[in-house]
């Protein structure tokens, strides 16, 4: 089987979740269904675990119990145990703006997928460096979740900014900074950087402007 079976990190062009723990006998954290771990616009936010999910099988929820994982460098693949009867692989990635998840659910039993969406994720810098005082109101929105009968398939898109889910039109982005709010790609510059570079980093990362044609593979 090729790639990593221990690393759980997703990683895009826009954004990326990272689950990095700094314990050199156990580097990453173990794997978990949803969208985990603290999220990066280009550099680290105060943001963790923006999109948690749950299962409940005929009513109960359940704890997934990890079989198998893959890591790749532009997805991963889990396969959880949900009941003596009942799995579900989970392949995940970004494209774009868009976190992507597709659950396969094999065996019997009526499942429900319970993800926690915000509705609005507040992200503020915490690396020091000129964008400390960056901080963004970025609107979030996801496909609808359906109950289903195993065996069966259910895909799920979280747009963060202007990412586009299937079915869905973009939303704004509010980027606030140490004195006001402006819409979309503008920015409030930090004290002591500069107006160029905090443009560019606020449209090609922290609002996530750039809009993903990519199909998610799966």
């Amino acid at each position: 089987m090729s790639g990593s079976t221990a690393r759980t990190e997703l990683v895009g062009t826009d954004l990326s979740l990272e689950t990095a723990t700094w314990d050199v006998d156990d580097p990453w954290q173990p794997p978990r269904p949803g969208f985990a771990g603290r999220l990066h616009l280009g550099h680290e936010t105060d943001v963790v675990d923006p999109v948690p999910v749950t299962f409940v099988v005929d009513g109960v929820p359940v704890t997934p119990r990890v079989l198998s994982h893959r890591w790749e460098y532009d997805l991963t693949e889990t396969v959880y145990g949900l009941t003596d009867s009942l799995r579900v692989a989970e392949r995940k990635g970004v494209r774009g703006a868009v976190l992507c998840a597709d659950w396969h659910f094999l065996g019997a039993g009526r499942v429900e997928v319970r993800p926690a969406v915000p509705r609005l994720i507040r992200a503020r810098v915490t690396t020091i460096s000129l964008y400390a005082e960056l901080a963004a109101a970025i609107g979030v929105r996801a496909t609808r979740v359906e109950p289903v009968e195993a065996p069966a398939t259910v895909r799920f898109r979280v747009a963060l900014g202007e990412g586009e889910p299937v079915g869905l039109r973009p939303a704004s982005v509010t980027v606030s900074g140490p004195s006001k709010s402006i819409r979309r790609s503008r920015l409030v510059v930090p004290p002591k950087s500069s107006t160029r570079i905090s443009r560019l980093y606020c449209s090609k990362r922290l609002c996530g402007v750039r809009r993903s044609r990519q199909n998610y593979p799966g």
